[in-house]
């Protein structure tokens, strides 16, 4: 098995990759840090047509945390995001958002991770929503991933407190 290893030099990442047993080390030189990348799911937007056509209500109020959203080999390459994955690829942190603020245009959640939660590579973010009205009584009172966040890694020590903020367009 290789090595890997990423550098970041004048904003620019680096991402080398060393065979066992070679003496060379090749080193490709990537784009730039990538950009984070959202999405609903394809459940949020089964919900958004139900609620159109039978009343279903759900409300967004929960997030969570993880370790996925970027390539290990080099962190600051997002990868791509599956609209159908049910959870987020490495959870590691749950909570209420701490705030919430709407208008006609948008809703911008805050989602803050305490100090000492949650010390690790981050790359991932998810809203989590509960269906509070339904047609069908089985489904009142459960969750589903509502959107999904990717971006470069954040490494999250011990003394920080990390807040982040997502904002979700209305159309």
């Amino acid at each position: 098995m290789g090595s890997y290893g990423a550098v970041l030099i004048d904003s620019s990442t680096y991402c080398s990759y060393r065979e066992p047993g070679t003496v060379e080390f090749y080193v490709s030189r990537a784009r730039r840090p990538d950009q984070a990348i959202q999405a609903l799911t394809q459940k949020a937007i089964a919900m958004f047509a139900r609620a159109a056509l039978d009343g279903t209500r759900f409300r967004i109020h929960e997030f969570s945390v993880g370790c996925g959203g970027f390539y290990p080999e080099c962190p600051q390459r997002v990868r791509p995001i599956n609209p159908l994955s049910p959870f987020l690829e490495s959870e590691v942190y749950r909570a209420e958002i701490a705030y919430m603020s709407y208008d006609d245009t948008k809703a911008v959640y805050y989602c803050r991770v305490p100090r000492d939660e949650a010390v690790a590579g981050l790359g991932e973010i998810g809203l989590w929503a509960e269906i509070i009205q339904s047609p069908l009584p089985f489904e009142i009172g459960t969750w589903f991933l509502h959107t999904v966040q990717h971006f470069p890694v954040i490494t999250k020590v011990h003394s920080m407190v990390e807040t982040f903020r997502i904002e979700l367009q209305f159309a």
